[in-house]
């Protein structure tokens, strides 16, 4: 990868909810409220959340779990944001 080509956060979580390796998962769901501040409001609940949403269907409840603790974690964030 090219350190001088900027990776979208959204792409990045994707890529790391793909990986084979469950523990890059539940890395990359830890990430979720950098996540959310670096894609803003509006791409949070646009792209963002049903992704999310999407991903359920997953069978990683390791992961899983990272989600609902990282909601969470910045749903006040979030909430202050509508």
């Amino acid at each position: 990868m090219d350190p001088d080509v900027e990776m979208d956060p959204l792409q990045l979580l994707q890529e790391d909810l793909r990986d084979e390796d469950q523990e890059e998962a539940v890395a990359g769901c830890n990430r979720l409220p950098i996540i959310a501040m670096a894609l803003g409001p509006a791409r949070t609940r646009e792209e963002l959340l049903p992704f999310l949403l999407e991903y359920s269907d997953v069978d990683n409840d390791e992961a899983h779990a990272a989600i609902a603790t990282n909601l969470g974690d910045f749903a006040e964030v979030c909430f202050s944001w509508f």
